[in-house]
């Protein structure tokens, strides 16, 4: 995707809170564990590029493509989804087969209207997309692993679209065999309270992220689509994901147009849309950096993401999806559903030379990946407390440790 945008600043006064902080959404934003949100970036970029466009798919990409949606289906199953919860829809052909994944939670009241999540996870040629937009999908998965058992009053589905990167044809598709149905009247065309759209929410480490881009379908003189009686309502649910970003993260929203990314084909059948796409400035100017300089390039891959960030970005989607679902807000929160026995893991000596220590405290069982920038695993082995670097080329790693229940990413420097 390709953000061409003018910022408007929110005017909006930091009295005003739209539908008003709920301590217990709070809560539950800070179970978002940065850990979680960079495994999960990390295992998909780790399948490769992922793109699908052409009259004839690169079977390799095809390949990866496929091995990215099937591990985020296993990883909703780990999280207590079942198959039935799940949707698997083919947008690509019989021979050769690509999917969009829906996953649906019913509501409790107002059962037949959606709130929708989505994120791309495809990729284009150049990389493997770490940012754009692995990113937005470890946000939504991260967000279904915490909502799982919680109440919401109205249905959610968390959608991970394919092929946005050659015309949006997942979401435009979703649109018009799901949504609609492929019928010309609306009669039962799906009810959707809002789409909510994650695309390129991991920031870059080299430059400053404490603002998100919240996105409404017109700004000013500025219009996304070709309906306009959606309007009123998208920009009152975006100033609304404004306040919810400096309710429940340490970053600020602010407001801009929506562009072409998975919202627009909803948009364009008068759905109300609303949308995150990251907001930089450079550390020393402070001036606006747009686009990333990563974007659509191999180097867009997990060294170069701020998981800092991404951390706080997925903190906010979390709260404010609570508001637009109207989640439970009786469940008591006990804490992190993560277990806590990688929490005083030690890696050593950093930089490593020869060997790479590992100590990992009130466990016996985990999994071991060592990985570079590019997501090339270089050691995949388990239950090792050493490693053997001495034939690594010098550089920055990341080792992953993964146990039943929780997973920690660290970075490593090999300077044999």
């Amino acid at each position: 995707m390709k953000k061409l945008f003018t910022l408007a600043l929110a005017a909006i006064g930091s009295f005003y809170f739209g539908q008003g902080f709920t301590q217990i959404y709070k809560d539950r934003a800070d179970l978002v564990l940065q850990s979680n949100l960079q495994t999960y970036n990390a295992d998909l970029a780790a399948k490769g590029i992922r793109y699908v466009g052409g009259a004839t798919p690169n079977s390799t990409y095809l390949a990866n493509n496929n091995a990215a949606v099937n591990y985020i289906k296993d990883k909703l199953i780990t999280f207590g989804y079942t198959d039935s919860d799940i949707q698997m829809h083919n947008i690509g052909t019989v021979s050769k087969p690509y999917y969009n994944l829906i996953l649906t939670k019913t509501g409790t009241v107002n059962s037949d209207t959606y709130v929708i999540i989505g994120a791309h996870f495809d990729s284009v040629v150049a990389g493997v997309g770490a940012n754009d937009n692995l990113s937005g999908v470890a946000a939504i998965m991260e967000a279904a692993r915490i909502l799982r058992t919680i109440d919401t009053e109205y249905s959610m589905k968390f959608i991970f679209f394919n092929a946005e990167e050659n015309g949006l044809v997942g979401s435009t598709k979703y649109v018009s065999e799901i949504v609609t149905n492929n019928t010309p009247t609306t009669a039962d065309d799906m009810k959707i309270k809002i789409m909510f759209n994650l695309d390129m929410i991991g920031g870059n480490k080299t430059l400053t992220n404490n603002t998100i881009t919240c996105e409404a379908d017109k700004v000013g003189n500025t219009t996304s689509g070709t309906v306009s009686t959606n309007d009123a309502a998208s920009l009152a649910f975006t100033n609304d994901l404004i306040q919810y970003v400096g309710l429940y993260s340490d970053i600020t929203g602010v407001l801009s147009n929506a562009y072409s990314s998975d919202y627009m084909p909803f948009e364009n059948k008068g759905y109300v849309i609303t949308g995150f796409y990251e907001r930089m400035t450079n550390t020393s100017t402070g001036a606006i950096v747009e686009p990333n300089p990563t974007y659509h390039k191999a180097t867009d891959n997990i060294s170069n993401i701020s998981y800092p960030y991404l951390l706080q970005t997925t903190k906010a989607a979390l709260g404010a999806l609570q508001h637009f679902a109207v989640a439970d807000k009786s469940t008591v929160v006990l804490g992190a559903s993560e277990a806590t026995d990688l929490k005083d893991v030690v890696v050593y000596p950093n930089p490593a030379k020869n060997i790479l220590n590992i100590k990992v405290p009130n466990t016996q069982k985990f999994e071991i990946r060592l990985m570079d920038a590019t997501g090339k695993m270089i050691i995949v082995d388990k239950d090792k407390t050493q490693l053997d670097v001495s034939r690594i080329k010098n550089g920055v790693y990341y080792l992953i440790l993964k146990t039943a229940k929780q997973s920690l990413m660290e970075s490593v420097i090999i300077n044999n």
